[in-house]
């Protein structure tokens, strides 16, 4: 499958003072896949180690010193690749790294061995250096997330559907009925299959989506099974709190609520659990932006209030199954829910941070991206809608207290192509309007 990131690996391969490469993502998302097709492609050697596969807590210890002995590698690890002669345009690859701490240590060893040699990490962990900032420029990171509506469409023999939604929103011109009728069906199947690799083959290969949520649950169960092993008595909670997002996201008031978990639960006794999902991609957290903050230039976290926040599932075909293995597919609001979560994908696929903000009614609530933009305003909102409406009463409750913002309005079920404008976009063009809106950042 054509995947937009493996351009920026070939870069990285091809930079001439490159540094070791981290590509961190979700699990599920193809990393490992992509690092391999980079070495089978492009080297004329390649030696894979997975990292979480080795018997001992010494991990590559061992591996490391056969090395220098014998040039071969322990039965615990997996080699794929050339055995020709030489040092020159190999890549080392080290899967499933989860423990960062001793990254630095590893890469010495990997360098100690094969000096001329390329280094790719890869890990289902957010790579943070702040605790140790003479890291930070050691290294370069990519993300991994999963595949975009334009991917899907590529993947499923519609790749010229996407120069044309291109087209579309940068002409601010509506499709010809046929096409937009065609591509709202291929979107609502992208809902229900989403963007990982595993449930798209499936998909391409039998022509529907009879299997895919028995996929996603097998994904669910390997990341409950892996989070047990990594962090004890951790899974139980990261469960309890994935299973209730879909009942969460279909109430009118979509704040995440932790007595909608268990009668009496706390943010405290699932702190932990939240940290895990945040660092391991799995979630992503939407927070609540005052009145206060959002005027201001800045977008550091700290500006955020993580009193009241938001949380998706990082995969929009995930989060559907999941929805209806837990029945809430059934609910009244389902869509609006299934809808909010598409959108947050997207904005984290543009690495855009993003928050909400609601009236005072507390009964609905707008994305508030938090960038600057061609207006020079530090906010944009983008309201999510099943209705086609002349005017919103929550977009004008925000800009009578934030005049000069400006808006910009998603409409889905009732859209109607002849309704193209600035201000309203089918959803298959949302991702192409965010992707354009990075341009002016």
């Amino acid at each position: 499958m054509k995947r937009k990131l493996f351009a920026q690996l070939k870069i990285w391969k091809e930079s001439l003072q490159k540094k070791p490469l981290i590509l961190n993502g979700a699990k599920g998302t193809g990393k490992t896949y992509l690092a391999l097709t980079l070495a089978k492609d492009f080297y004329k050697r390649y030696i894979y180690i997975n990292y979480e596969l080795q018997a001992d807590k010494d991990k590559l210890a061992a591996c490391f010193e056969r090395f220098q002995l014998t040039g071969i590698i322990s039965e615990l690890t997996a080699i794929e690749g050339s055995t020709e002669e030489g040092n020159e345009n190999g890549l080392f690859i080290v899967d499933d790294m989860t423990c960062m701490e001793e990254l630095d240590n590893i890469i010495h060893k990997i360098n100690k061995l094969y000096p001329c040699w390329d280094i790719l990490i890869v890990s289902g962990y957010v790579t943070d250096f702040r605790s140790v900032p003479y890291l930070t420029n050691k290294y370069t990171t990519l993300k991994l997330h999963p595949m975009d509506f334009d991917e899907f469409l590529s993947a499923a023999g519609q790749e010229w559907y996407v120069e044309m939604i291109n087209e579309s929103v940068n002409k601010n011109s509506s499709l010809p009925f046929i096409f937009h009728e065609d591509l709202m069906n291929l979107f609502e199947t992208y809902l229900i299959v989403g963007g990982l690799p595993a449930a798209v083959n499936e998909y391409i290969n039998n022509g529907n989506t009879e299997n895919i949520t028995q996929i996603h649950r097998d994904i669910l169960y390997s990341y409950f099974y892996e989070t047990d092993i990594k962090e004890e008595n951790c899974a139980l909670k990261v469960r309890q709190m994935l299973y209730t997002l879909p009942l969460q996201l279909s109430k009118r008031n979509k704040k995440f609520q932790f007595n909608q978990i268990r009668k009496g639960a706390t943010e405290n006794q699932y702190k932990d659990s939240l940290t895990f999902i945040k660092n391991s991609f799995c979630g992503m957290i939407c927070p609540r932006l005052t009145d206060d903050t959002i005027s201001r230039t800045d977008t550091e976290e700290a500006n955020y209030n993580f009193n009241a926040f938001k949380l998706y599932l990082f995969d929009i075909g995930l989060y559907h199954s999941l929805s209806k293995i837990t029945g809430c597919d059934q609910k009244e609001g389902f869509r609006e829910g299934l809808i909010e979560s598409y959108i947050a994908q997207v904005l984290t696929g543009a690495d855009i941070p993003f928050g909400y903000w609601e009236s005072a009614s507390g009964s609905h609530s707008l994305f508030l991206l938090r960038a600057s933009f061609k207006s020079n305003y530090p906010i944009l909102p983008l309201e999510i809608r099943t209705k086609i409406q002349k005017r919103s009463k929550l977009l004008g409750s925000l800009k009578e207290k934030q005049p000069k913002i400006d808006q910009m309005l998603i409409t889905t079920d009732e859209y109607s192509n002849e309704e193209v404008s600035r201000d309203i976009i089918p959803l298959y063009g949302v991702k192409n309007i965010i992707d354009n809106l990075i341009l002016f950042r």
